[in-house]
């Protein structure tokens, strides 16, 4: 074969200009499908196909140019026709017209291309940038570094989550996957994030070996990956977590700006590597919330704080240790006030850029009862700290105090940031069930119980949904709460809620033995009191629960003031039959109430402004009474959707319904409320208090009234009888005396 001829030949025939147009033109083709499918959010196989089909396409186009000839006549075959230079020439300048122009499109496109796309990459607007950081892998000899790992892991979070424009995946989604060998896909679609930083890390003496890896979610890509080999110290591993974090937002063409980048280049926590790692090991505790867990943070982070006294996170954490252990376990309240209170202060002190500071700062307030200071404190933290779930959900409660749709803003975005939270998912749940989505309410409280079922709350959260509308299950609320008591028999909150659905149920023996178990266990929590004296009013002992709660606040060096709910305050009084002294409690503390030209109040106080007018008609001061009514139906009125028409109105409008027909001495208006309240919705819990209030005791004397409240006893009982069924299935009955 002669070589020279065959080159020959191809050039006359024009395969080397079509296969230089081709290339070209598929190049072009594949950028330009690259650079729309993800803006126009096209199928996956989109790309690829197109990509293929380019491929293919190319030897295709070669036969083709090889086989036919373009002739001035038109596409002919090439053994065909004579072959003259003038068709040479003319086929030549058709596929230089050809390619020039393709050159040209290209040009065009790398022009866009760079004068744009890179341009808003580098001005930061990555919207859509978003990671995970999974827990760092323990590789050390003895694996007893987790508390090292997960700490690396946590901070490498927390100065990314500081990044506006960078989505990130919250501490407790990203943690779920500890220990797991899930494909990076799975994480990446459930924590809804395109990127995944996972590493490892080896300490051994003083050494340390620490290896990270960013990987792209959608192709499994490494996009970048190093190994830090250094001497263990608390210098070395913040140079580290910078070195990681800047090299993480290069790699995602985030750029720090202003305020961003003077906050992740500021000082260490700490310098002392000790002190650093008794802070991790408490970190690590406290997470659980367990009692016991706590109460080890505790000594870890009283230790760090030895070693280091001007570690400001040590004495944030150390402060909301001692909050949750107070809530969760069993500690002396005015203990509780001080050491939160000292310990949040020195940690404001030492930083007061630090939301964590400003959250436990918060929680000193609240313990103090200083709920307006709170408040204030936590909107600091917020300011700080808007994308840390943990300041959202506490956020949200205040923010949305009066604002339903905002609160649910701030909890959906908690949510978007950490999805597998339990507490965030206990928030969202709640969020669905005020916005009356109870389908949705209650899928959340069965999501967190599946994915989360050592969240203990997460159990008392599904009975209590069981309990309320649109369920009204009490029978199931209470085997559910059972189920979870043989489960977890000594935690504070299983206990708590079998105890409030054993009262819906009448089985007022076994809640005093609950009670008394909360006792011996948390004998400094107010939980065991709480629930006597609520046993105490179901029994209709009203005046036996006002003196279990007053004791209950003598012993805590509590004093009432204007902070107490005005409702349960004044039903104190009520309870005891002190009129007169819930009187001067008016006169002392809210004197607007007694005032003949109070014309109007804020919705949000309707709760109290009925006990008020309530306890007015009770002492006889009818004038006084009348004018809170009118301007209760007033309030009432306005938030009406259907003209009070009691089958379309929201629950909560019925609640408030059913206190102004009291009030108004209308016993038919309330009765049919409580029976659309009870047997139409089916909002079940706590139903005595419904019955049997300071408001509805006006009425409770008239025929209307004892009807709904037998119908209602006879509901009840069909509930309790199949309770019994089950403990007796379960051969608890009647070991636990829960008797007849």
């Amino acid at each position: 074969m002669d070589f020279n001829k065959f080159l020959s030949e191809l050039k006359r025939r024009n395969i080397f200009k079509v296969a230089t147009t081709y290339a070209i033109a598929g190049w072009l083709i594949i950028q330009i499908v690259t650079a729309i499918d993800e803006p126009l959010s096209l199928p996956g196989w989109f790309a690829t196909t197109i990509i293929v089909v380019v491929f293919i396409g190319f030897p295709i186009a070669l036969i083709i140019a090889w086989a036919l000839e373009l002739t001035p006549e038109g596409i002919k075959k090439s053994e065909g026709i004579a072959i003259t230079t003038a068709v040479n020439k003319s086929t030549g300048k058709k596929l230089n017209r050809l390619l020039i122009t393709v050159l040209a499109l290209a040009v065009v496109f790398l022009v866009i291309n760079r004068v744009f796309y890179v341009k808003v990459a580098d001005e930061v607007d990555t919207s859509t940038a978003s990671i995970a950081v999974l827990p760092f892998v323990d590789m050390s000899p003895q694996q007893d570094q987790s508390y090292f790992s997960d700490g690396l892991s946590e901070e490498l979070l927390n100065v990314l989550a500081k990044v506006k424009d960078l989505k990130v995946a919250g501490r407790t989604s990203s943690f779920k996957y500890k220990g797991l060998n899930d494909d990076l896909v799975k994480i990446g679609s459930e924590l809804r994030v395109d990127h995944i930083l996972e590493g490892s890390v080896r300490k051994s003496g003083n050494s340390m070996r620490i290896t990270a890896q960013l990987i792209k979610v959608a192709d499994g890509f490494h996009m970048w990956s190093e190994t830090y080999d250094r001497t263990y110290s608390a210098e070395s591993i913040f140079k580290i977590q910078d070195e990681i974090s800047n090299e993480v937002l290069k790699e995602l063409k985030v750029k720090l700006l202003g305020k961003e980048a003077a906050s992740k280049t500021k000082k260490a926590l700490t310098k002392n590597t000790e002190a650093y790692e008794a802070y991790l090991k408490g970190l690590q505790l406290s997470r659980n919330k367990q009692p016991k867990d706590l109460e080890k943070a505790i000594i870890y982070f009283k230790n760090a704080i030895t070693l280091d006294p001007k570690f400001s996170l040590a004495y944030s954490h150390l402060a909301l240790a001692y909050s949750r252990l107070e809530d969760f376990g069993s500690l002396d309240h005015q203990e509780a006030i001080s050491a939160i209170k000292s310990n949040a202060e020195k940690a404001l002190l030492l930083d007061k850029t630090s939301g964590i500071a400003h959250l436990a700062v918060a929680h000193s307030f609240w313990t103090q009862r200083k709920f307006d200071k709170g408040k204030e404190a936590l909107k600091k933290a917020y300011a700080l700290e808007p994308n840390n779930p943990e300041i959202l959900v506490y956020y949200a409660d205040i923010a949305g105090e009066d604002n339903l749709a905002l609160k649910t803003e701030l909890i959906e975005k908690a949510y978007r940031i950490d999805p597998l939270s339990p507490s965030v998912i206990e928030n969202m749940e709640g969020i669905y069930y005020d916005n009356e989505n109870y389908l949705k309410a209650l899928e959340f409280a069965e999501k967190n119980v599946a994915i989360n079922p050592n969240y203990i709350r997460a159990h008392g959260n599904l009975v209590w949904l069981l309990r309320a509308e649109p369920n009204g299950k009490l029978d199931e609320a209470f085997i559910t709460a059972y189920k979870a008591y043989q489960q977890f028999p000594e935690n504070l909150n299983v206990i708590s809620i079998l105890a409030y659905t054993s009262m819906d149920l009448k089985f007022f023996n076994f809640v005093d033995e609950l009670s008394e178990k909360i006792m011996l266990l948390y004998p400094e929590n107010i939980e065991a009191d709480m629930i006597k004296a609520e046993n105490f009013l179901h029994q209709n002992e009203a005046a036996n629960s006002a003196k279990t709660i007053n004791k209950l606040l003598l012993k805590r060096n509590i004093k009432r003031d204007k902070y107490d709910p005005i409702y349960d305050r004044i039903s104190n009084f009520y309870y005891l039959g002190k009129t007169k002294e819930a009187l001067n409690y008016l006169k002392t503390y809210h004197p607007i109430y007694l005032s003949d030209t109070i014309s109007t109040v804020p919705y949000q106080n309707m709760y109290g402004l009925a006990s008020i007018a309530a306890i007015l008609k009770h002492s006889g001061d009818l004038e006084q009474a009348s004018r809170l009514t009118e301007i209760y139906g007033n309030a009432l009125r306005s938030k009406f959707e259907y003209n009070g028409d009691l089958k379309k109105e929201k629950t909560k409008l019925l609640y408030s319904y059913k206190e102004w027909a009291s009030l108004s001495g209308d016993a038919k208006l309330a009765s049919n409320s409580m029976e659309e309240i009870y047997f139409n919705r089916k909002d079940k819990a706590n139903v005595y208090f419904d019955l049997h209030r300071i408001t509805t005791d006006l009425i409770s004397k008239a025929p209307e009234f004892k009807v709904i409240e037998t119908k209602i006893a006879k509901d009840i009982k069909i509930m309790r009888d199949k309770s019994i069924l089950f403990l007796k299935r379960e051969g608890d009955w009647p070991i636990n005396k829960i008797n007849e």
